[in-house]
């Protein structure tokens, strides 16, 4: 049975970090040729499913006032 954890543990583990490789790489070379997208996937363990979050869909009719981008400051990026 220990064998049985480990293998599905691994199995889903490397589900993920091939997907992980894969959608560095298209962001990062620009390799399907997707220019502005929002990349938010879930991933269900239970049946081995990955696909798109519902969260993007919610977020898209919705404006947050909380945050409003003209009362930001400049970028500031520190090396510590």
């Amino acid at each position: 049975m220990y064998c049985y954890l480990l293998i599905t543990v691994v199995w889903a583990n490397g589900m993920l970090a091939s997907n992980a490789v894969g959608i560095a790489f298209d962001l990062l070379t620009g390799w399907t040729g997707n220019k502005d997208r929002l990349v938010y996937i879930a991933f269900d363990g239970n049946v081995g499913e990955l696909k798109d979050h519902i969260r993007p869909e919610h977020l898209a009719s919705n404006q947050c006032n909380h945050f409003q981008i003209k009362n930001s400051g400049p970028v500031k990026f520190t090396i510590v």
